[in-house]
């Protein structure tokens, strides 16, 4: 019997390969709006610590139903 080599330079990427660089460049697009630079005016700095604070309080907000998910999912499993 013959097995893959996993480091194939002409691998595919998996569809979970797909979904961890969507959410991995949604996070850095969210990083970038949120942080605040030397020539941001007072304003829009004050607005980037808004989206920063609305962020985190939606993380927080959905976390029970992650948990929730991730209980059923491990039910589900097994």
């Amino acid at each position: 019997m013959e097995y893959k080599n996993e480091n194939e330079p002409d691998k595919k990427a998996s569809t979970t390969d797909k979904m961890m660089d969507k959410a991995a460049d949604r996070l850095n697009w969210w990083n970038r709006a949120a942080t605040i630079n030397e020539d941001d005016s007072i304003w829009v700095g004050f607005t980037k610590i808004i989206i920063r604070i609305v962020g985190i309080l939606f993380l927080i907000a959905i976390s029970p139903f992650v948990i929730l998910g991730l209980i059923v999912g491990m039910t589900a499993a097994f």
